[in-house]
């Protein structure tokens, strides 16, 4: 088989199953629930990791914020209105 044939083979795989016809499924409320709680409980932990790694992602970024001031003063390029 060339690689010509291969190649059209694949891409018609790939699009029966990227393009079904019909989905005979139903999302039940549970599902709608679940959905629900995986985002609230994303954002939560989301939150506690600020809330626990805030004084050190602070920290770091003032360090660094802080590097690229000094740099640009101590080189003259930065004009002072």
């Amino acid at each position: 088989m060339s690689i010509l044939v291969v190649n059209h083979m694949a891409t018609f795989l790939i699009a029966l199953l990227l393009f079904p016809k019909s989905a005979w499924a139903y999302l039940d409320p549970g599902t709608g629930s679940h959905i629900l709680q995986m985002l609230l409980v994303a954002l939560m932990g989301a939150l506690y990791g600020i809330k626990v790694f805030g004084a050190k992602i602070k920290a770091f970024l003032s360090k660094v914020f802080r590097r690229q001031g000094r740099n640009e003063d101590t080189n003259g390029d930065t004009q002072t209105p």
